[in-house]
C-alpha cells in the first residue's frame, strides 16, 4: 500500500510537471497579451464599443493560443473582421 501511495504522488508531480511545461510553451498566457487591444479592434472595424469586441477579443486570445494564428496585429485585425462578418 505504501508503495501504492508513493507512485500515485510521483503520478501526480509529472501530471503537475508536464501541465506547467504545457503552459509555459503557450504563445500567449492572457488575453492581455494580445498584439491588439480592444481600441486597436474598434478602430480598424470602426465600431463603437459593446459585448461584441469581448466576444471577440476572446475568439482571438483562442485562436492564437490554439496556435491557428499568429499574435500580431495585423494578423488579428484581418481575423477580426473576418470574424465580425460572421457574427
Amino acid at each position: 500500500r505504501n508503495n501504492y501511495q508513493r507512485k500515485d504522488r510521483v503520478s501526480k508531480e509529472n501530471k503537475v510537471e508536464e501541465a506547467l511545461i504545457r503552459y509555459e510553451g503557450l504563445p500567449i498566457k492572457s488575453i492581455r497579451e494580445l498584439a491588439v487591444t480592444g481600441n486597436d479592434v474598434m478602430t480598424g472595424l470602426d465600431k463603437k464599443p459593446g459585448p461584441w469586441l469581448g466576444k471577440l477579443l476572446k475568439e482571438l486570445e483562442l485562436k492564437v493560443v490554439l496556435g491557428n494564428i499568429d499574435n500580431n496585429k495585423e494578423s488579428l485585425l484581418e481575423i477580426a473582421k473576418i470574424e465580425m462578418e460572421a457574427m
